[in-house]
């Protein structure tokens, strides 16, 4: 494989209090185990968030159902409600493959997000670690 087009890192900083991906159309694909320690900090069971229509239940994983605006159903009063358990999916924006195939794709995410293209420079190194975590994620859920 060639030399990245990011070899020299890329700055990325999430802003404080921006909700920019989360407020977005999309599926917010997570695994089951994702789904368990969602519904325990929300103390709550997942057959529950089931029921009352907050999760999408697929085959090899779940989803949180979208709000009337397509955004996030867990995006509460402009905050994530499910921070600190928020899926892979979202903690690891805009590590994306779709976002690191060439430049166009990360001008992509700088349109999506306001924090793409400041802060600190994440390392070559760190990214690609990121794009791992994605990928073995998608694999899990098949996607």
């Amino acid at each position: 494989m060639g030399e990245k087009w990011f070899k020299d890192g890329l700055r990325f900083r999430c802003l404080p209090g921006c909700t920019s991906c989360c407020a977005e159309k999309g599926w917010v694909l997570f695994s089951f185990l994702e789904a368990g320690a969602i519904a325990e900090y929300l103390r709550t069971t997942v057959d529950k968030l089931v029921g009352d229509g907050t999760l999408v239940e697929f085959p090899r994983c779940y989803s949180a159902k979208q709000t009337e605006m397509g955004g996030c159903r867990f995006l509460k009063d402009e905050k994530c409600s499910i921070y600190p358990v928020r899926p892979v999916q979202c903690s690891t924006f805009p590590w994306w493959s779709e976002y690191l195939c060439n430049p166009d794709g990360w001008a992509q995410a700088a349109k999506r997000c306001p924090g793409v293209g400041i802060g600190p420079v994440h390392s070559c190194e760190e990214i690609e670690a990121a794009c791992k975590l994605v990928q073995a994620g998608r694999e899990l859920l098949g996607t």
